[in-house]
């Protein structure tokens, strides 16, 4: 069973995007947390609006709209959900829908501006330190990025992403976050 969901915030319960799944909603979620900080595509739009929210210590909500059994019949939905979404709201979806990004094409300037914000170049204050608390002895400590973290603790870098976002509880006996550079 496939499921067309939207993704509102609670301080306006606008819906801000529209997407398909065949997972549970909540692990689709997550997954789009993840997705935020951790993963290539997490300067998109969708991305960039789920950080503000975290920010801003708002929450989201997701929620179904339609259901179906074919998946041919969702990705059509979706598209047409996404088609009539976008003339009255401000949608973070970056294509029609259907098949993610598959097809979209970045222009030389987004790429350049891309590379250059992952590097920390144009917007070095939005970087992300881990702050981290051992649950066992007390000891807290603040690493500059997730890769010394897990050299510290001893484990891989996903791992850290896992507890940061919420789809694990602690690594080792350590509670990770990700906190902006700077602020403590």
């Amino acid at each position: 069973m496939y499921s067309l969901y939207g993704i509102l915030d609670t301080k306006d319960f606008k819906t801000r995007y529209i997407g398909y799944t065949k997972s549970k909603l909540e692990k689709r979620l997550q997954e789009h947390w993840h997705a935020s900080y951790f993963r290539r595509e997490k300067n998109c739009h969708r991305c960039k609006w789920l950080r503000s929210i975290y920010d801003k210590k708002l929450e989201v909500k997701i929620y179904v709209i339609r259901t179906s059994d074919s998946l041919e019949e969702i990705k059509d939905l979706e598209k047409k959900y996404i088609k009539i979404s976008k003339k009255y709201r401000k949608l973070t979806n970056n294509t029609i829908g259907g098949d993610g990004t598959s097809g979209l094409k970045w222009s030389e300037e987004s790429r350049k501006k891309n590379s250059l914000n992952k590097k920390g170049i144009l917007r070095p204050d939005k970087r992300f330190q881990v702050f981290a608390e051992n649950i066992k002895t007390g000891e807290i400590k603040t690493f500059l990025d997730k890769t010394e973290a897990a050299k510290y603790i001893g484990c891989k870098e996903n791992a850290i992403a896992s507890v940061s976002c919420g789809i694990r509880k602690k690594v080792y006996n350590w509670k990770v976050k990700f906190i902006q550079k700077g602020a403590q």
